[in-house]
């Protein structure tokens, strides 16, 4: 038997390994190259999403964007079917064009290391600059992009990190900007069923365990188990699937992990808050998109907003509206 050691989440109380459903505010979108996830819903025989829907941007000006559902409409090659479907109702014709010699730096960026080392040294503002790119089509397509997205303007962000989003989400295939959304909480509808598969399975789940250590076979080199306070758990594997903000305060109590570059590298990455509502409305009202992006009301932050009445099994029949923000 091989025994592992899951570090699933943070909650208020500390590290989990734990299926503390929370009901979050803040909604995931699930695009068309999540691959992994349709096929583990599949396998659960859940029907979590939603039907794909298509999305608009907004301004202080009013509509700006307006995406369709690209698997519905004629495929052509990448990226013509993104650059031609996309509805920019004030972008002129002339500043998307500038942004088209950006696909050299695109295809140049194949993920690897050396990749990331030519691209990371400047950051997505830089290298919109160099490539042409028109000050408005950075403005109103490229960093309202950067802010919802990787949820940082883009003379924040890395532009290795900016040209990997680009091909991931929108450019290596025309419905990869296709996304579909739970019906409900994560928590409840994805998350609920997987675990109880997994404790049919044999897995156990601990909730409240806060990890201060790895213990270190020092002959081997292997971790072996990891320290709760007093408390061992044995393991011949342990996974840390945690925010960055965690995994920084676990290398922070950690000793053995303080002798490690990658993990005391942690502590030089930052993360970014996201602050999510729930908003009531006392009428129904009207939204044309469920899910709705919103730039230029602030240099440095994106936001969304989503409606639940469309989106949401339990709200489908309210007679009020039912929204939820989200800003970074």
């Amino acid at each position: 038997m091989f025994l592992f050691v899951i570090v699933l989440h943070e909650s208020g109380a500390g590290l989990s390994f734990s299926h503390q459903l929370s009901c979050h505010h803040f909604l995931a979108g699930f695009w068309y190259p999540y691959k992994n996830i349709f096929a583990l819903v599949d396998e659960l025989g859940i029907q979590p999403f939603t039907n794909w829907t298509q999305s608009a941007q907004y301004s202080p000006n009013g509509l700006e964007v307006e995406s369709p559902i690209f698997q519905d409409v004629p495929r052509l090659p990448s990226p013509l079917g993104t650059f031609i479907y996309t509805k920019f109702l004030r972008l002129p014709i002339w500043d998307r064009l500038s942004s088209l010699p950006l696909m050299y730096a695109v295809v140049d960026f194949d993920n690897s290391d050396k990749s990331w080392r030519k691209y990371d040294t400047r950051t997505a503002r830089e290298l919109f600059k160099e490539f042409g790119c028109s000050e408005r089509v950075y403005k109103e397509a490229f960093n309202p992009m950067l802010l919802v997205g990787l949820f940082a303007p883009g003379e924040q962000c890395s532009a290795a990190a900016t040209l990997g989003m680009l091909y991931y989400f929108i450019l290596a295939h025309q419905p990869d900007f296709d996304v579909v959304w739970c019906r409900g909480t994560v928590g409840e509808r994805i998350f609920k069923p997987w675990i109880a598969r997994l404790e049919q399975q044999g897995c156990e789940f601990l909730s409240r365990k806060r990890v201060t250590d790895v213990v270190l076979d020092k002959v081997s080199g292997l971790v072996t188990g990891i320290l709760c306070g007093n408390e061992l758990f044995s393991a011949d594997a342990v996974v840390f699937c945690v925010g960055i903000s965690a995994m920084q305060r676990i290398v922070a109590s950690s000793p053995v992990l303080q002798e490690r570059d990658e993990f005391l590298n942690t502590c030089n990455l930052g993360a970014v808050d996201v602050l999510a509502v729930r908003l009531w409305l006392d009428r129904k009202v009207s939204i044309p998109r469920p899910s709705n992006a919103c730039f230029g009301f602030d240099s440095s932050t994106g936001w969304t907003f989503f409606d639940l009445n469309a989106l949401h099994d339990e709200y489908q029949d309210e007679q009020v509206s039912c929204q939820s923000a989200a800003a970074s």
